[in-house]
């Protein structure tokens, strides 16, 4: 049925496009909203032109990325990979810093730091943990990013992988792991 709906938007179908607006604009308007909001404020028009953003990405080359969606995929998730690639191509173009938030979620997650220092402590520690990102496979560094940059569900970032949740766990705990150890 989503495939049906997302080759008939591929066709240019109005009534296509009419139900897909209906099922996903909301929530595809409502994550651009709370990414962008990661990085300073926002406005609900520059979350819309997003959205318009993504959706064109899906259009170009004659609708091939909406085409090529694998039904193996839930179509929020996929929908929400391609909003997000929008809203980083967006944020570029803007000159906001992109990653800060996501990387701050990570290096709470290897080392929560509280008290007064917190802050310079975590500016120094940032750049290690991005040098010791940098050092960790593909693999683990896409499913830290999903997990804690992009806040995708384990189910998810599995389905994604190609891995059980259990899989995802194991993964992110090992490279959790070897962040803390660069860390000291």
């Amino acid at each position: 049925m989503v495939k049906e709906l997302f080759l008939r938007c591929a066709d240019g179908d109005p009534e296509a496009w009419r139900e897909f607006d209906g099922l996903y604009r909301p929530m595809l308007c409502a994550l651009a909203a709370r990414a962008l909001a990661r990085y300073g404020p926002s406005s609900s028009q520059e979350a819309e032109d997003c959205v318009g953003e993504a959706i064109a990405a899906l259009l170009a080359n004659d609708g091939a990325r909406l085409r090529a969606y694998d039904p193996a995929y839930r179509p929020s998730t996929w929908l929400k990979l391609s909003l997000l690639d929008a809203v980083h191509r967006h944020l570029n173009r803007e000159g906001r810093q992109r990653g800060r938030s996501g990387g701050e979620a990570l290096l709470r997650a290897v080392s929560p730091v509280t008290g007064p220092d917190a802050a310079a402590s975590l500016a120094e520690d940032l750049e290690r943990v991005r040098a010791a990102l940098a050092a960790r496979p593909a693999r683990e560094r896409l499913a830290l990013r999903w997990l804690y940059e992009e806040c995708l569900e384990r189910k998810d970032v599995a389905r994604l992988l190609g891995l059980t949740e259990s899989g995802v766990s194991k993964l992110a705990g090992r490279a959790l792991r070897s962040l803390r150890d660069a860390l000291g």
